[in-house]
């Protein structure tokens, strides 16, 4: 190599060495120090709670601020489902929420917990209508239930699943029970049937056989039969059903 490419290779090196700092030094000056943090989406949860959790101070770094700790920070709370923080340059940092919301209804001891779509708690609450929101029963529960702990998450959200899958016929559903021992969903219509669900295999198909469930029970109501006792969907193969007596 000459004498004058390495000249040439050295000066590119220290340009590029005194870039990099002029970037480094500029990006930690005074102009990203961070003036104001705010919470935005939230109803119910406060922008006092949601600063305090988050835990960054005027005049830090607006670069040093870690977003991936502040949005876990943040998601403690029981009511926010994701915390996402987005910084403005030069100087503002906003941490954009979305709180849970209520979905599910489960009886437990003299009160209701209401559960998000992913099974979590987030409040508990005695003497509620439940006609605006799915009913869970569940055999087992545990002994405590706090603000912010799932139950069952992953029976919850295939509950859901079906109930989304439903559409208007849901109407038609007055109660979902999930057997915690063999991890079954039983089904409990307006007019009383059991529907014998089992798991999630063969959905649409199940879908299919629940809607027949409501014709044949409009069907029998205006003929002046007895409503179903159960029909039992959990197996591959034809459905078995019996009569009330």
């Amino acid at each position: 190599m000459s004498h004058a490419r390495k000249r040439r290779l050295f000066s590119i090196s220290i340009f590029i060495l005194v870039l990099l700092l002029s970037v480094y030094l500029f990006l930690h000056s005074a102009i990203f120090k961070v003036d104001r943090v705010y919470a935005s989406g939230m109803v119910k949860v406060s922008q006092a709670e949601i600063l305090a959790l988050a835990g960054i101070n005027s005049g830090q770094n607006i670069f040093a601020v870690d977003a991936a700790l502040v949005s876990k920070a943040v998601q403690t709370h029981p009511m926010i489902k994701r915390a996402d923080m987005v910084r403005h340059l030069p100087h503002d940092l906003e941490i954009k929420i979305v709180e849970r919301q209520v979905w599910a209804l489960v009886p437990y001891q003299n009160i209701m917990l209401f559960l998000d779509d992913e099974g979590v708690c987030i409040d508990r609450v005695a003497g509620v209508s439940i006609q605006d929101y799915p009913l869970i029963t569940m055999d087992l529960l545990p002994e405590r239930v706090n603000l912010g702990q799932a139950v069952y998450p992953a029976a919850v959200q295939q509950i859901k699943m079906i109930w989304d899958s439903m559409g208007e016929e849901r109407k038609n559903i007055s109660e979902f029970h999930y057997r915690t021992s063999s991890d079954e969903i039983l089904m409990y219509t307006q007019a009383g049937t059991e529907i014998r669900f089992g798991k999630m295999e063969r959905l649409d198909e199940k879908l299919t056989y629940i809607k027949a469930v409501f014709t044949m029970e409009k069907d029998m109501k205006k003929e002046g039969h007895e409503a179903l006792e159960y029909v039992d969907i959990s197996f591959d193969g034809e459905p078995v059903m019996k009569t009330k007596v």
